[in-house]
């Protein structure tokens, strides 16, 4: 999980340690978690634990800040330290509290994070602590288009809270789409190696349902 903690979110802090029940939600047995804080740059406040505990104590200690937001670097970041989880059914989750306004972020620009979040094969989630008022300034509707391109990009989605009673149905709603997920897959013509260019593919629709996934990947 990702934690705003820069200047932009200050106001909305409280509404970030509502987390806790997310990760009640979702961690199992064999789940788990990090904690990455995102100002001045992205920080480890928890390395990956798969101790519930331990996770919400990491949480309970975040404290807000008035520092610039680094929010691609983070995001970049945590993708990276997601690949190191080896594990072949290893399902990886980016889940961002942030406006994903950037004013730091000198190494990483959006296309960059988009690359990273396809090549460690991760759902990009965010929720957007600063509620409505993200849409009265042309800087923060584009950090929230942003946050919602890598979500479509991913397979995400990506939500907007006015009130603290709304993260419930966000965190539920993220919960059931990773309890129902599917996996396809099939083999390339090219050989291994040879083509690492991104692939791009389409779902077939069909009335009354909607599909969501990925825009595409790189070839390992």
């Amino acid at each position: 999980m990702l934690f705003d903690l820069s200047g932009s979110v200050y106001q909305r802090f409280e509404l970030e340690r509502q987390a806790a029940p997310f990760l009640r939600r979702t961690l199992r047995r064999y789940d788990s978690a990090f904690i990455v804080s995102v100002a001045n740059e992205p920080k480890i406040l928890q390395e990956r634990t798969s101790s519930l505990d331990v996770a919400l104590q990491a949480v309970a200690r975040i404290t807000p800040t008035t520092q610039a937001t680094a929010f691609y670097n983070s995001v970049v970041k945590a993708a990276r330290m997601l690949r190191e989880v080896d594990r072949p059914d290893a399902r990886r989750v980016i889940v961002a509290l942030s406006d994903g306004e950037d004013n730091r972020s000198i190494d990483n620009k959006q296309s960059d994070v988009l690359r990273e979040l396809q090549l460690t094969n991760c759902l990009f989630y965010s929720i957007n602590p600063n509620g409505s008022a993200f849409s009265k300034s042309y800087f923060s509707r584009r950090a929230q288009e942003s946050m919602e391109e890598m979500s479509r990009q991913t397979g995400g989605a990506s939500f907007v809270a006015d009130r603290v009673e709304e993260l419930a149905a966000f965190y539920d709603r993220i919960a059931e789409e990773l309890r129902g997920q599917y996996l396809l897959g099939y083999y390339s013509r090219q050989p291994p190696g040879r083509d690492l260019s991104p692939h791009r593919h389409s779902s077939a629709r069909r009335p009354g349902l909607q599909v969501k996934a990925r825009s595409g990947y790189f070839p390992k």
